[in-house]
């Protein structure tokens, strides 16, 4: 942890997390060609201890990932983010209407420099996911079908003072 603290800190120019209301961070992307977004936000005040930037730099990369992959599709591509509570945990999804991941993968798509991209040092999920689990949460995929599209699924706990 002592070693991603100090990447936040080089990141952020802030390794110490504050307490947040996630719904502050939580964007729903607008004006990109071919795609269209859905926001389902569905949170009572909901505070969480993160460093602010994480919140959104792991929904962006989702979002990314769900546009590159809708510009493999002959359809209008649609993206939804929805953000709702269960408990005490702050859940977070981004889906997309894409080809879909092999059940097989969905594990895979997280080890460190996977990619399928040409591009890429293949960092982002992989990273996006150690940012989650510093925080007491995490990422995962959460449904996939083939033909359908993907849900990932990123999670933080709330904060209790």
């Amino acid at each position: 942890f002592a070693t991603f603290t100090k990447q936040l800190d080089e990141e952020y120019g802030m390794a110490e997390p504050v307490v947040v209301d996630i719904r502050t961070l939580i964007t729903i992307p607008h004006d990109v060609a071919g795609v269209e977004f859905t926001g389902l936000i569905d949170l009572p005040e909901s505070r969480v201890k993160v460093v602010a930037k994480v919140v959104p730099q792991i929904i962006d990369h989702l979002v990314r990932n769900a546009i590159q992959e809708l510009t493999q599709i002959d359809r209008k591509g649609e993206i939804t983010i929805a953000a709702y509570r269960n408990g005490e945990t702050v859940l977070i999804e981004v889906s997309d209407n894409g080809r879909g991941i092999r059940r097989d993968r969905w594990e895979w798509i997280f080890d460190a420099f996977h990619t399928t991209k040409k591009h890429s040092s293949g960092t982002g999920l992989h990273n996006s996911r150690i940012k989650a689990v510093a925080f007491g949460g995490g990422l995962k995929v959460k449904s996939s079908e083939k033909g359908k599209g993907t849900t990932f699924q990123f999670w933080l706990p709330v904060w209790r003072a």
